[in-house]
């Protein structure tokens, strides 16, 4: 009969050692109630806002150009404080606008800005 060294059978207690531990994990883990069993993915419905129409996005009501300050012609959505202050100047110097056909004579403002600023402008009289 043969026996194992010193060496050799602290290597197969070590290596069974290990076999009974990775043994009772992997029971253990075979009988635990899972987690995840009830686990669903749950779709979140988020509303985009469509960025396709800057002026749909974030448009006041209506603005009136022959009365409003620059600070109000700022809040549409194409105008910016340059252009407000060109607006203001072009009113000042040629009174109130008569139509709105008449802001394309304002510097910064052409034919596609005003079909943007069509709906949300109005012009009634001072």
């Amino acid at each position: 009969m043969s026996t194992f060294s010193p060496n050799v059978q602290i290597a197969i207690l070590a290596l069974t050692a290990i076999l009974v531990i990775g043994s009772v994990v992997s029971a253990y883990d075979y009988f635990r109630p899972s987690d995840t069993e009830n686990f669903q993915v749950q779709k979140k419905v988020v509303s985009v806002p469509d960025i396709t129409s800057p002026v749909e996005a974030a448009a006041p009501t209506s603005i009136n150009t022959n009365t409003a300050a620059a600070g109000e012609l700022t809040q549409l959505p194409v105008i910016g404080p340059k252009t407000a202050d060109q607006i203001l100047a072009y009113r000042s110097a040629n009174g109130p606008f008569s139509s709105v056909d008449e802001l394309t004579g304002v510097k910064r403002i052409g034919s596609k800005t005003l079909d943007k600023l069509r709906p949300l402008i109005t012009l009634s009289s001072p």
